[in-house]
């Protein structure tokens, strides 16, 4: 098992962020991806870092407020939505208006494939990046994971603003009810 955890972590990290986020934003490749400065700084490598450790914060949150769709959640589904939100970003050309969704999640279904998920359930879970800002049906699994990846792209972005915007969360509006239970 440790073996296979290695090789599934040394797979993200060439796949993910050697062959996308540390490559140019304009598309031209990077043959010495460690070497240089930085090109993304906001949608970039840390940030999708941090997107990925925040839903597994989220997700942890939700259970300990007694969510019991969070509770239901598998092992695999918070690897595969972690997954998810390293390649959220991952076909960006640009800052601004993400106009490139559609090839990220084709980047993930692939990578997925890749590491031996099915189809199915590759196109179910790199799909969520597509969906992530959907209006959300909290009573399904697939709308709870949106909801869990969006919130966590937003609360990370949310360090370049100049202005704090918690209504940018999918969670905003049971905030009130999530204080309740952390008092």
């Amino acid at each position: 098992m440790q073996r296979h955890t290695t090789l599934l972590n040394q797979l993200i990290k060439q796949k993910i962020f050697e062959e996308n986020y540390l490559q140019r934003l304009d598309g031209t490749h990077k043959d010495k991806v460690y070497e240089g400065d930085v090109e993304r700084i906001t949608h970039g490598v840390m940030h999708a870092c941090r997107v990925a450790i925040l839903t597994n914060v989220l997700v942890n949150m939700l259970r300990e407020c007694g969510s019991k769709e969070a509770a239901q959640l598998t092992n695999d589904d918070i690897k595969y939505l972690q997954i998810a939100a390293f390649f959220h970003d991952a076909a960006r050309k640009g800052e601004g208006k993400d106009t490139w969704e559609a090839e990220s999640a084709e980047k993930c279904r692939q990578f997925l494939s890749s590491i031996g998920l099915d189809e199915t359930k590759a196109y179910y879970y790199s799909n969520m990046i597509l969906t992530k800002e959907l209006s959300i049906a909290k009573n399904d699994k697939l709308g709870l994971l949106r909801s869990i990846l969006q919130s966590a792209d937003s609360l990370d972005i949310m360090r370049c603003k100049k202005k704090f915007d918690i209504k940018k969360s999918a969670y905003s509006k049971n905030l009130p009810n999530l204080t309740t239970h952390l008092h």
